[in-house]
C-alpha cells in the first residue's frame, strides 16, 4: 500500500511538470506573439504616415501639373492668336509676290 501511496505522488509531480513545461511554452509564445502584433502595429502606423506624405506630395504635384498644362494652353493659344495675326492670308500673298519681283529684278542684274 505504500507502494501505491508513493507512486501516487510522483505521478501528480511528473504530470505536474509537464503542465508547468506545457504552460511555460504557451506563455512563451503568446509573449512572442504579443511581441510581434506590438511591432507590426507599430510598421502599420508608420506606412499609414508614409502613404499619407505620399498622398499630399501626389495632390500637390498634380495640383502643379493643372497648372502647368493650363500655362501650356493659354501661352499655345496666344501663339496660335500671334501667328494669325501676324500676316493675313491676303499680306503674306501680297509679301510673297514682292520677294518674287524683287528676286526677278536681283536676276537681271546678275
Amino acid at each position: 500500500m505504500e507502494q501505491n501511496l508513493a507512486e501516487t505522488t510522483q505521478t501528480p509531480q511528473g504530470d505536474t511538470k509537464v503542465i508547468d513545461a506545457w504552460l511555460k511554452n504557451l506563455w512563451d509564445r503568446a509573449k512572442k506573439a504579443a511581441e510581434l502584433i506590438a511591432r507590426l502595429r507599430a510598421e502599420k502606423a508608420e506606412l499609414q504616415a508614409r502613404l499619407a506624405s505620399i498622398e499630399e506630395e501626389l495632390a500637390r504635384v498634380k495640383q502643379d501639373l493643372s497648372k502647368h498644362e493650363e500655362m501650356v494652353r493659354s501661352l499655345s493659344a496666344e501663339q496660335h492668336e500671334e501667328d494669325n495675326s501676324f500676316l493675313s492670308n491676303g499680306e503674306r500673298e501680297e509679301l510673297s509676290a514682292r520677294v518674287k519681283d524683287l528676286l526677278t529684278k536681283l536676276d537681271g542684274y546678275v
